[in-house]
């Protein structure tokens, strides 16, 4: 019988001795997943803010390119002038809300004219 209780005693202390074991890889591991989550976290932060400033250089290059043909075709206007409203409210729709963020209905004719007095035939703003 004290042969029997040894050995239970043996087996449970090996299967303590498991079971620390266990959880210390498990706290391991669980600081490894933090310290690599925060660090991927840290990457596509960084990944995104590239992306937010590239975006912000090709909207004020597009919004630049937009405001420099307005100012041609009002200079080279024919049957008449733009009127400063008209130009602001051209420039305006280049510099608003991005076009993710409209309506079907609002992008549909954003930034888009057929012609102003024959002199423009397209002037498109953002893609939709």
């Amino acid at each position: 019988m004290e042969n029997v209780n040894q050995v239970l005693k043996d087996d449970l202390q090996a299967l303590n001795l498991v079971q620390t074991t266990t959880e210390e890889e498990v706290k391991r591991l669980e600081a490894e997943n933090r310290d690599l989550i925060q660090r991927w976290m840290k990457l596509k932060g960084r990944r995104a803010d590239k992306m937010n400033d590239s975006n912000d250089v090709d909207r004020q290059i597009r919004k630049q390119r937009v405001e420099s043909e307005l100012s041609e075709a009002m200079e080279g206007s024919r049957g008449g002038s733009l009127t400063a409203s008209m130009a602001a409210s051209m420039t305006a729709s280049t510099s608003s809300k991005p076009a993710a963020s409209l309506t079907p209905d609002q992008r549909k004719g954003k930034g888009m004219f057929e012609s102003i007095f024959g002199s423009i035939r397209g002037v498109r703003g953002p893609n939709p």
